[in-house]
C-alpha cells in the first residue's frame, strides 16, 4: 500500500496543502499574489470576514460551522471562487466527495487558473476511484504552475494506486526536484521502487527518506511486506 502524507505549502494566507488517498486538500485563503490559488478578491467585507471565520473554524475541526461561514461568504459574493474551493475542503472532511467536486468545479470556473482547485478536485476525484479525471486535473494544476511539487506528488500517488509504478516514480522525482526535503515523496517513491522490483534504488530512498526524519523501522518494514508478496 503506498503511504501519503500530508505535505506543507503556501497558498494564500492560510493554506495546508495535502496528498490523495485520505488526506487533506488545500486550505486558502484570498490573495492577489499568490501563484497557487485564486487571485480574485472579495467583493464586500462581510464575504471576506465570513470567509476568515471559515477558515478559522476550519483550522479548528469545527466543520458545521465552518460550512456556514463558507456558505456565508458565497452568498455575499456567488464570484468569490476561495471560498468555493474551502468549502469543498469541508464537503471532503465530511466524507462527500461529490459536493466537494462540485465545488471546485465552480471555483475553477470562475478562475480557469486556480491551481490549487485543480488540485483539490483531483484529490476528490481520487477518493472516488476517477482516475483519469483525477489526473487531468492534476495535469491542470501542473499546467498553470509548474513548480507545483505536491501536484506531482498527487499523481504519483495515483498512478500508484492503479499500478502504474513506473509512471509514479516519475512523478515523486518531479516532486523531489523541485523540493528535495520532500520526505513524503521519498517514502513513497521507495514503495514504488520495491514494488516494481528496483530493490537498490527502493534502498537509496530509504535512506534518504530516513535522513529526513521518516522512520526507519517502519518503511522498512513496509518493504519487506512488499517483498513477501512479489
Amino acid at each position: 500500500m503506498i503511504k501519503v502524507i500530508v505535505a506543507a505549502s503556501l497558498c494564500f494566507f492560510a493554506v495546508l496543502v495535502a496528498c490523495g488517498g485520505g488526506e487533506e486538500p488545500t486550505i486558502v485563503s484570498p490573495s492577489p499574489t499568490s501563484t497557487l490559488a485564486s487571485a480574485s478578491a472579495p467583493a464586500s467585507a462581510e464575504a471576506l470576514e465570513a470567509f476568515e471565520n471559515g477558515v478559522r473554524h476550519l483550522a479548528q475541526t469545527q466543520l458545521e460551522k465552518a460550512l456556514e461561514q463558507f456558505s456565508a461568504a458565497i452568498q455575499f459574493d456567488p464570484g468569490f471562487a476561495a471560498a468555493y474551493n474551502n468549502r469543498g475542503l469541508v464537503f471532503r472532511r465530511l466524507n462527500e466527495p461529490e459536493k466537494a467536486v462540485a465545488d471546485y468545479a465552480e471555483a475553477i470556473r470562475l478562475d480557469p487558473e486556480f491551481a490549487a482547485a485543480y488540485n483539490n478536485r483531483g484529490l476528490a476525484y481520487e477518493i472516488l476511484e476517477e482516475f483519469q479525471r483525477a489526473f487531468k486535473d492534476f495535469d491542470d494544476a501542473i499546467r498553470v504552475y509548474p513548480q507545483y511539487a505536491e501536484a506531482f506528488y498527487n499523481r504519483g500517488n495515483s498512478h500508484a494506486r492503479i499500478g502504474q509504478y513506473d509512471r509514479s516514480v516519475e512523478d515523486y522525482s518531479e516532486a523531489i526536484q523541485l523540493n528535495p526535503g520532500y520526505a513524503d515523496a521519498f517514502y513513497n517513491r521507495a514503495l514504488s521502487h520495491a514494488l516494481s522490483g528496483a530493490g537498490e534504488d527502493a534502498q537509496r530512498d530509504v535512506e534518504s527518506a530516513v535522513a529526513l526524519g521518516v522512520d526507519r523501522a517502519e518503511l522498512e518494514a513496509a518493504i519487506a511486506g512488499i517483498k513477501k508478496q512479489r
